[in-house]
């Protein structure tokens, strides 16, 4: 009897240890978690990979994108499966968030999975990776067209154009200079002859 009762010890340690190895032998470490935007202007993310023990099934992870401007809200999420070899991931969300979201990328184990992630970086925040588009002016009215105006000729401007047929001297003057010669001449000659018909 009381050899059985020291026996009860020993077995129950026994088989906590053999209970807790399953959850144990499956395990990875996450490291070095970052965030870019590619050539598509995606979010995408890489991380490198530490397995320990997995089996040929390996595990998954999901990954999520999360808008921390509305209250944490997941944009979307990728599944990343983990196998034994596998050392680095790397991919892209399909969704397009603009660059002036705040963001955060985030790694966790599927609900039921006995995967150990243990003291692995699996949070990262980073910014959206579209630019919003800038408004586009709003078309303005036309300037009217001007129509054209045909200026009316001045006073000067039709003794220029004279001017100019004349090489630049303006006969004008000259003609009334010797009409009043001629008239200055017609009076002299009258005046002659009536003086002459007088002495006579």
């Amino acid at each position: 009897m009381k050899l059985s009762k020291l026996l009860i010890v020993p077995a129950v340690l026994v088989l906590g240890v053999v209970t807790a190895v399953p959850a144990w032998a499956h395990s990875a470490t996450i490291a070095n978690l970052t965030a870019t935007c590619n050539s598509d202007h995606k979010v995408c993310f890489a991380f490198d990979v530490t397995a320990s023990d997995l089996d040929s099934q390996g595990r998954d992870v999901l990954v999520d994108l999360i808008d921390k401007q509305q209250n944490n809200k997941v944009l979307e999420t990728k599944t990343e499966h983990l196998s034994p070899s596998t050392t680095n991931v790397r991919d892209c969300f399909d969704s397009s968030v603009l660059t002036s979201v705040n963001l955060t990328i985030r790694i966790r184990v599927p609900q039921g999975s006995d995967l150990d992630l243990g003291q692995s970086q699996t949070s990262v925040d980073t910014q959206g990776c579209v630019t919003s588009p800038s408004p586009s002016p709003s078309p303005s009215a036309s300037p009217p067209t001007p129509t054209p105006q045909t200026p009316t000729p001045t006073a000067s401007a039709a003794v220029t154009t004279t001017l100019a047929g004349t090489g630049g001297f303006d006969f004008r003057y000259l003609l009334v200079g010797l009409t009043a010669l001629v008239a200055g001449l017609a009076l002299l000659l009258v005046s002659a002859s009536r003086g002459r018909s007088s002495t006579k």
